[in-house]
């Protein structure tokens, strides 16, 4: 049938069209079709998936494509990837669910730049002897159901700069050890969003046991418990941000048991409890130093342990603050 306006093209065009057409995408499988993840993704193409039975495999882990890559989110830890280097992207749409990465010494830079999904991993047993941990950067990162534990870092597990903006929903950071901000830093302009998290046991050597980091910063419904810092913020060492719906439980520093704040710091805290928080030297609750202002809108805190020269407000009017806002039953039962 002949339409108006439309050429009919010769059979030889039609062929070359056909045929320059994308190939549907493949499914393969370690270690039935490529015995290690290495070879699996070196001969992959984008939009495939490959899917990891249960077993130890050797790095490196380099990921450039865009590739789903698919361990078991029921396990993650059976399905465990011994990486001696790290990196995903440039560029990528990386999907990784259901895996364990398992550091041990690492001497190189690990990486994560494009977007990144990952959904039911496991970090764990990092020995980063390169200074800034895993790399986020010019990256939109979004990390579900991740259990981050038992690693050590020059500075930071995860380090996120140059506008890379990155999401931490219901995952855990226990024992994790570094300088500063143990489990996560942030610096630069992008946006991070940690929502239904639990942090313990984690420590920094300086500042922010957990947490450290400068502008654009949410922390919703999570809670921080015995984590510590040997200078400033036992568990969040913060320039600005908002704080939300969450529980600081004997964290404890040099200064700000719970939390520290930078000198031109602007924060809003609210519906949050401060409980049994400690310090060394001054601020068992919370440590400002000058030009700071701190907000805070139903809250459990006695401002008379709070310590500095910043301006810290407490309006509890028409408030019904609980003496623990989050219970520590309600973030476990999230993991599996």
């Amino acid at each position: 049938m002949n339409i108006p306006g439309i050429k009919k093209l010769p059979l030889p065009i039609l062929l070359i069209i056909f045929s320059a057409a994308p190939a549907w995408a493949t499914t393969w499988h370690v270690p039935a079709d490529f015995d290690s993840v290495c070879t699996a993704m070196d001969a992959a193409l984008d939009g495939d998936t490959i899917l990891i039975s249960a077993g130890a495999y050797p790095g490196p882990f380099s990921l450039n494509k865009d590739l789903t890559l698919i361990g078991d989110v029921d396990d993650p830890g059976s399905v465990i990837l011994e990486v001696a280097s790290f990196q995903v992207g440039p560029p990528t749409q990386a999907h990784l669910e259901g895996l364990t990465f398992s550091g041990g010494n690492f001497p190189t830079m690990a990486v994560m730049i494009g977007t990144v999904f990952i959904n039911d991993c496991h970090f764990e047993n990092f020995q980063m002897e390169a200074p800034w941990g895993i790399t986020i950067f010019h990256s939109d990162a979004e990390f579900r159901r991740c259990r981050v534990r038992n690693n050590s870092n020059s500075i930071s597990m995860f380090w996120i700069s140059n506008n890379a903006n990155v999401a931490f929903y219901q995952c855990e950071f226990l024992n994790n050890s570094g300088m500063m901000g143990s489990a996560i830093t942030k610096n630069g302009h992008g946006n991070l969003l940690i929502q239904d998290c639990f942090f313990s046991g984690n420590h920094a050597s300086n500042a922010g046991g957990a947490v450290l980091g400068g502008s654009n910063i949410s922390i919703n419904n999570s809670r921080f418990e015995g984590n510590t810092a040997g200078s400033n913020g036992g568990a969040i060492y913060l320039e600005d941000g908002v704080i939300l719906d969450c529980s600081f439980i004997g964290n404890s520093a040099s200064q700000g048991g719970a939390l520290a704040m930078d000198q031109a710091c602007d924060v809003y805290i609210e519906n949050s409890d401060f409980s049994n928080n400690t310090a060394s030297v001054a601020g068992p609750q919370g440590f400002t130093i000058s030009l700071g202002f701190v907000n805070m809108v139903c809250c459990l805190a006695d401002l008379d342990l709070w310590e500095g020269s910043g301006e810290v407000t407490l309006d509890n009017d028409g408030c019904t603050v609980a003496t623990q806002q989050l219970a520590l039953e309600s973030i476990k039962i999230m993991f599996r």
